[in-house]
Formats: C-alpha cells, structure tokens, sequence
C-alpha cells in the first residue's frame, strides 16, 4: 500500500491553481458590430462567492446575473456587484473583434470562438501556473466540446498541461460564469454604443456598464492595458487586476 501512493502525484503547493471563467457577447454578424469574449480570472473563489451570495441576499435577487436583463429596478443590484468585482483579487477583462472582419466565412463559428477563447486563455496564464478553464456551452458536433478543444490546444501551443482540464457549462450553474457574461456584455455595451456625455439620460445597461469602467479605473474599453495580444485578426485587450497577483 505504501509503495502505492508513493506513486501518486501530488502538484508541489508553491504551484499557483487558477480557474479562468469565459462567456461571450455578440455573434458573427454580416452587418456589422463587435464580438466580445470576456473572462474572469480567480484564485481564491471564496471570498468573492460570499460577497456575491451576500448582495443575492440584499438585493433578493436570485435568478441569474445576466446583462441582458438589466432593468431599471435592478441597477443598483448590478451596481453593487460590479463595484464588489472591482474590488476583488480578481482579473477581468475581454478580447474585442470585428463580427465580420473576425471571423472567416469558410470555418465554422465554434472553431472560431475556440481559437479566441484559446488566444485568451494563453495570455491570462502566468509562467509556472496552472489553470482550470470554464466555458459558457456553444453549440458543438457530436463528441466534440468547446471546452476540450481549447484545453488541448493551449496545451500544445504551451508545450505542457498547463491547463488541468476545461468545462462546458450552463451559466445559470455558475455565479462566476454569470460575472463574465457582465464584464463581456459591459465592454460590448460600450464599444457599440460609445460612452454618452455628462448629463445625458442613460439608460439601465449604459449606467452598470459605465459604473464597471468607473470601477475598474480605466478611461475607456477601447483601452488595451497590461498587455497585448498579437494575431493575425487583431485583438483589442482590457485588464485588470488590483494586487498584479493574478
């Protein structure tokens, strides 16, 4: 038994484990737009999931955390929530590419998405760190997931198992999904609509998304911070993380 175990491998615990949650905004579109791939790095999931089960219970709101359904005796629920966000020991932010120029007319939509997410998640993981990825579901083939995909294709391009595994799933299970969707939809928001001037009336989804600028410290999601991606299609990056642990 004990020559057993010896074998059993066990990750050294100077090793950092972080879980990166991605959902997007957007979908190929001939007419035009932005299609946004956001994402939320995390280390230690406790503190923010209590803060977030805490405002759930301030607020008494309890379906899912979801852009889209911003209203306007909803907002300073959403407010809140982005101010926690900011406040956390966290990494947020999200690649923005053109719906038509991105996106190439031959490949299918899935395949596209995944070399995004795949882009994104190489630029999100430190030297030496592992991580485990989840993924809002997109449609696939047959014995095909998105979430596969992308772990063994950062894995080749890193030349090691850098990400431990990957997921698929519905982002009414995960409140962390559910941020990422909202930092997603919010940098979506503003690069479709531009940011309105002082004084004029805003409507509920203009307010939080402005609110998570304001939060995060940054001028603008136009902005690319902390680092750039380069690739033939162009990504426009935004960043943040208060104490650069991430």
């Amino acid at each position: 038994m004990t020559k057993r175990l010896s074998k059993v491998f066990h990750l050294p615990d100077r090793v950092p484990v972080s879980s990166i949650y991605i959902d997007e905004s957007g979908t190929r579109n001939s007419s035009g737009g932005f299609f946004v791939i956001g994402f939320l790095k995390v280390r230690d999931h406790q503190p923010l999931e209590r803060d977030i089960r805490h405002l759930r219970q301030k607020h008494q709101h309890f379906q899912e955390i979801h852009f889209a359904d911003i209203r306007k005796n909803s907002v300073e629920f959403y407010s809140d929530v982005v101010e926690t966000l900011a406040a956390a020991d966290v990494r947020v932010g999200g690649s923005v590419y053109d719906s038509v120029s991105a996106f190439q007319p031959n490949e299918e939509t899935w395949k596209q998405q995944a070399t995004m997410a795949t882009l994104l998640t190489m630029g999100n993981i430190n030297k030496g760190e592992v991580v485990n990825v989840f993924l809002d579901l997109v449609q696939t083939p047959k014995n095909v997931t998105l979430a596969q995909t992308v772990r063994d294709e950062v894995n080749r391009r890193r030349g090691g198992r850098c990400v431990a595994e990957a997921y698929d799933l519905d982002s009414r299970a995960s409140d962390f999904l559910q941020l990422a969707d909202l930092i997603a939809s919010s940098i979506a928001y503003e690069r479709r609509h531009g940011q309105p001037d002082i004084g004029e009336r805003r409507t509920p989804k203009a307010r939080v998304a402005a609110r998570l600028r304001r939060a995060l410290e940054i001028d603008g999601f136009h902005a690319k911070r902390r680092y750039k991606l380069r690739s033939p299609k162009g990504i426009g990056l935004v960043t943040h993380h208060p104490e650069g642990r991430l």
